[in-house]
Formats: C-alpha cells, structure tokens, sequence
C-alpha cells in the first residue's frame, strides 16, 4: 500500500482537545486527547465522521465512516497519522488502519485500536493524515493506476 499524503493537512484542527475517560475493564481514568476533522476524498473513496483519540498510556482509537463509488473488487481505506509537536517536528508515525472491504455505496462505520509511543503524547498536539484507497491484496485493480492503489490526496483536514 502506498499512501498518499494529505497536502495543506499539516496544522489544521478542526476539532480538538482533551478530556478523561475510564475505559472497559479500566478502574481509574485514562487521560486522552481528541481530534476530528472534515470529510475526506480520495479517488472513488470518502471519508466521513473521523476522529482519533491518543491516550496517556499509549492506546489509540480511530474511528471513520468510508464508502466508495466505484469498485470492482471491492476498496479499502487505509490511514496513518503522523504524529506532531507544536513546532510541526514528527514525533511518531502509527501504522496502517484499514477498513473493511467497501462496496459501491454502502457506508461502512468502523473502529481501529493501536498503540503509539507514550513518551510522546504530552508533546503531541497536532496530527497530519495519510491515506490511499485500494483494491484488497491479490484482487484485480483495472479501474486504478499501477500496483492498485488511488494516487490522489485526500482533502485537507
């Protein structure tokens, strides 16, 4: 998969802050910082309702609606977030969180946990989006450039 980085993404916050939250199985809060941000489209593939959590501890939650409007074999959103200090210095990359399979427009509300280095999160106060559409591995891609994958940037955000 080769992402496709979201230009002019760089610093803007469209909503965000901080807040505590006692997780399932937690018996004491876990402070967290929020972010969401506007719609976003890549090639067929939308975007909607995103918004992503780090927690002191170093957990993470992302959450999206995506959908595309083209297929053959099926899309997959995929994102990573760059991780950023106030001065726009990279703290830490997360890896890769992909969707389910997408059909032509059939929303797809989804959730991914994953971790990031908690070291950073005091210093974190902005992130910077990365994502792709693709065909699943090993599906034929006729409707995409070489090796499957949508090359334009997602929208701002």
């Amino acid at each position: 998969m080769l992402g496709v980085r979201c230009p002019g993404c760089r610093a803007l916050r469209v909503g965000s802050g901080a807040a505590h939250e006692t997780r399932p199985g937690a018996t004491t809060p876990t402070a967290y910082k929020w972010w969401t941000w506007p719609d976003l489209k890549v090639g067929d593939c939308h975007q909607t309702g995103g918004w992503l959590r780090l927690y002191a501890d170093g957990k993470l939650t992302f959450s999206a609606r995506t959908w595309t409007d083209h297929t053959f074999s099926g899309d997959i959103w995929h994102a990573r977030f760059q991780l950023k200090d106030s001065s726009g210095r990279t703290l830490f990359t997360t890896g890769a969180y992909d969707s389910p399979t997408m059909w032509a427009s059939k929303q797809v509300g989804w959730t991914a946990n994953g971790t990031f280095e908690p070291s950073v999160y005091a210093t974190t106060n902005v992130r910077t989006p990365a994502a792709a559409c693709a065909a699943p591995r090993g599906k034929p891609a006729r409707h995409r450039g070489r090796r499957g994958v949508r090359r334009r940037a997602a929208r701002a955000f």
